[in-house]
């Protein structure tokens, strides 16, 4: 039976899901520093500070503040000095290196007493440093986006930690295809290392319910059963497109009467929110339902079950998001933000209106797929066929399994919507 050990935030709804969805492969799964309201006989948990040594505890208190300092110190005075004012700006709103500092000092010393034959890093700006101290060189990244599109290159250290930790793994498995000659050339990393691993749907979780049900749902939030339903389904923060939302779902209130708009929040959104609701009209105010702190899972596909249009509006590069995914499972038409990736999916048979700004002829392209709902179900029907096809192919473990890993390790971190 194959090993299979999770680091990182195990409230997260994403962590729980893979969980189960090693569990459900006959894969023993080692927790460290988690709990689980939930027993399993192939679920192991352990503490990180079982094994670190009275050395460790000290190094913990200074090394990672005193790196974090000097990075910020560093970059600040360099940004100033080159008057790169917009960047300074940028970097400040980043997270330090402190956390991933601590990181690579508390879980390596971990992976170095624990038996495992492959670790898997799942956010390699937080957790794919451990790989530069452990004594195993057998590891596979996957980046989400924002660690190796914006972290790792926010700063002269930083940049040099994500590409010493890049060039350390035996694989790197982005969710995306689009990313991987940006990779190639800013870091400098072997094309032969990547592999894509397109993000996974559980497919008992999100799927389509019936229109009794969906009704029904509506009736209880007191939404009309015609109600044209908008579903903001990333994070409302900076590089996912806050504003580009607010001017969209503002926009849209106004030409379609019958319209409702749902709200996703995130980690650092208050501010954003904030001002969102203090923008609308007082006669918009009833169109718009703000979910104001970060939901499970369930609740992201009971929103997403009962939307027409799911929509991403992300400005960083992005690759193939678990959130729009998920959010399509479940019947919601994606309106995105032109990308690349998007633009590499849409060729394999994905459906979805992409735009680069809000202008008149996006909003006829909505209302022509409100008043045609033949044409919205064939079109929606496109994207049950390309999930379809999706799960013809090989899926996330067999695709780890075919890498000739007898055991894996798992680094994971919170979501990113």
């Amino acid at each position: 039976m194959k090993r299979v050990v999770l680091l990182g935030n195990t409230g997260n709804g994403i962590f729980h899901q893979m969980v189960h969805h090693f569990l459900n492969n006959n894969t023993q799964v080692i927790v460290i520093d988690g709990t689980f309201n939930y027993s399993h006989d192939n679920l192991v948990q352990i503490s990180a500070k079982d094994y670190l040594r009275a050395m460790d505890r000290v190094l913990l208190m200074v090394v990672p503040n005193i790196i974090s300092q000097l990075d910020t110190v560093f970059t600040i005075l360099y940004l100033c000095l080159s008057f790169q004012f917009k960047r300074l700006k940028e970097f400040r709103s980043l997270p330090s290196l402190k956390q991933p500092i601590a990181n690579m000092l508390t879980y390596s010393r971990v992976l170095n007493h624990v038996r495992f034959d492959y670790a898997l890093c799942l956010n390699v700006y937080f957790f794919g440093l451990p790989a530069l101290l452990s004594k195993s060189r057998k590891f596979i990244a996957q980046p989400w986006g924002g660690d190796v599109n914006r972290y790792g290159i926010s700063s002269p250290l930083r940049f040099l930690f994500m590409t010493q930790c890049l060039k350390s793994m035996d694989y790197i498995a982005p969710a995306g295809r689009s990313v991987i000659p940006f990779m190639i050339e800013k870091y400098k990393i072997d094309k032969s290392k990547f592999v894509f691993l397109p993000p996974t749907v559980d497919k008992n979780l999100f799927q389509i319910i019936p229109d009794a049900e969906r009704v029904k749902r509506r009736k209880e939030m007191k939404i009309s059963s015609n109600a044209v339903v908008f579903f903001s389904c990333r994070r409302f923060s900076e590089g996912w497109g806050p504003h580009i939302v607010k001017e969209l779902f503002i926009k849209l209130s106004h030409e379609i009467p019958n319209s409702f708009f749902i709200v996703l929040s995130g980690y650092d959104s208050n501010d954003l929110i904030d001002q969102f609701k203090s923008e609308l009209p007082d006669s918009r105010k009833d169109q718009f339902l703000f979910l104001d702190k970060v939901i499970p899972l369930e609740e992201f596909s009971f929103y997403s079950q009962i939307a027409d249009f799911t929509v991403s509006a992300m400005t960083n590069r992005d690759m193939q998001s678990s959130s729009i995914m998920q959010s399509v499972a479940c019947g919601a038409y994606p309106m995105l933000l032109e990308q690349l990736e998007y633009k590499i999916m849409v060729n394999e048979g994905f459906s979805s209106i992409m735009f680069n700004e809000i202008d008149d002829n996006l909003i006829q392209e909505v209302k022509g797929l409100i008043q045609e709902p033949n044409v919205f179900h064939d079109k929606k029907s496109l994207n049950k066929d390309y999930f379809i096809k999706r799960e013809t192919n090989k899926d996330y473990v067999t695709i780890l399994n075919s890498l000739q890993f007898n055991t894996l390790v798992f680094l994971i971190v919170q979501s990113f919507y």
